[in-house]
């Protein structure tokens, strides 16, 4: 919800916008936005701005109260896979040159696997500040200082006291995860057999508890 408007993505062409009555709760459709982009991700930042990220980059929207997006800025990365998250002042996404899909290696396109960080002070001009290399890295979360990224060797946490400038802290190898989610203490990761719950004391992340497909 943003600006008291609901926005779903439809078939990965199109974001939906909804207004949602206060008494019955009926929806009513808004704009039907065609992005021109393959949609993988939304992310919400405030009452009235959202990232979405594409195949092809990150797309950055002003949610106006009438319902309507209006593109405000972006980023144009290389044909991957772009989660994305932001703290209002840098963007932080990752490119997965996609692991099942040989058609990259098979065209000559360079294989990409990376995190990269923007300033995003200035909407219309994303300024990339750093890049670091992963292997084939997946969803990630930003919790307050702290900057969580899957990869296939773990998961990896990283200092983002200085929001531009993120410092690796630690690669949890035993933790391989396809995405995360950050509430509190507690960390949601999801992988190809389940879930695992795991706690973070502030000194350490220790696994909770797991639920494995077929339990």
């Amino acid at each position: 919800m943003q600006n008291g408007i609901l926005i779903v993505l439809d078939d990965r062409l199109r974001l939906d916008t909804f207004s949602i009555d206060a008494v019955n709760g009926e929806l009513t459709l808004r704009e039907s936005y065609s992005a021109n982009r393959v949609l993988n991700t939304l992310f919400a930042h405030g009452e009235n701005e959202l990232f979405a990220g594409t195949t092809t980059g990150t797309m950055i929207f002003q949610v106006n109260e009438d319902g309507s997006l209006e593109l405000v800025g972006g980023i144009d990365l290389v044909l991957s896979n772009d989660p994305v998250v932001t703290d209002g002042s840098a963007i932080y996404a990752t490119m997965r040159s996609d692991d099942g899909d040989t058609s990259a290696s098979s065209s000559g396109a360079e294989q990409v696997n990376q995190l990269v960080v923007y300033n995003i002070e200035q909407r219309d001009t994303p300024q990339l500040t750093a890049t670091f290399e992963l292997d084939q890295p997946k969803g990630l979360a930003l919790e307050d200082n702290w900057l969580l990224v899957c990869h296939a060797g773990g998961l990896m946490v990283y200092d983002v006291s200085e929001r531009l400038a993120p410092v690796e802290v630690q690669n949890f190898t035993e933790f391989t995860c396809n995405d995360v989610i950050v509430i509190g203490s507690q960390i949601y990761l999801t992988h190809d057999e389940g879930i695992r719950l795991l706690t973070n004391d502030g000194a350490a992340l220790w696994l909770a508890s797991e639920i494995r497909i077929g339990d």
